[in-house]
């Protein structure tokens, strides 16, 4: 079973109230419904998608990390059985493991703009044990659904120049700058692009942990 503890719950009721907005009013605003936003504020909520965390952030004006990562450290993991275990040591396979160090260019939040095209860097770091070969990062956009500051879908969000980039081979404890050509929506809206490590048999390495992410603001000139 899972549960989430009053920490995410007391900063996520805090962030809301200091905007003076009412709960109905916010939930509007983000674009989720009010019973989701209040089981969210009650703690009854066990497992929260990344789609609505995703909206929740950008409402907030937050990085998406803040919030995610705060989300997974309220979760208090307890297992009923030995297929819950085996779930839980998938975290970690063989001792691998990935560090995010720095946006290199265009941290989350960044205002960009319309159909403007930029480079977005990624600073990571091979911290497990095992030795990286024949990696790549890929789009996972398919699993977002963003809106225009106009309130309509935004279909193609950040174009990216392509959908797969090979990762160099790296040994435990190596680093790496990993940049991505993204092109901007030719209109206001905000948007997120979010990627993640697959082996050579396209396999994700590490399904659990948060995407690498580009967050900007378009602008119209």
């Amino acid at each position: 079973m899972i549960t989430v503890d009053t920490r995410f719950s007391l900063f996520l009721r805090q962030k809301i109230l200091g905007r003076g907005t009412s709960i109905s009013q916010f939930a509007k605003e983000a674009e989720i419904s009010r019973r989701t936003l209040h089981n969210l504020l009650d703690g009854s909520v066990a497992e929260a998608k990344f789609k609505t965390l995703l909206k929740l952030a950008i409402a907030l004006g937050i990085h998406p990390q803040e919030l995610l990562s705060l989300y997974v450290k309220s979760i208090d993991f307890t297992y009923d059985d030995a297929s819950s275990i085996s779930e839980r040591a998938d975290t970690l396979i063989n001792g691998d493991d990935i560090g995010f160090i720095e946006d290199m260019t265009i941290p989350d939040g960044s205002t960009v703009s319309a159909c403007a095209t930029f480079e977005k860097i990624w600073n990571i770091q091979n911290t497990g044990s095992v030795h990286w070969q024949g990696r790549s990062l890929i789009c996972v956009n398919e699993l977002l659904e963003v809106r225009g500051m106009d309130g309509r879908r935004v279909i193609h969000g950040l174009r990216a120049a392509k959908q797969r980039y090979p990762v160099p081979d790296l040994t435990p404890g190596e680093r790496v700058e990993l940049a991505i050509r993204f092109t901007a929506p030719c209109y206001p809206c905000t948007v997120i692009s979010c990627w993640k490590m697959v082996d050579a048999n396209g396999e994700l390495c590490f399904p659990k942990n948060e995407p690498l992410s580009c967050l900007v603001r378009v602008i119209a000139l």
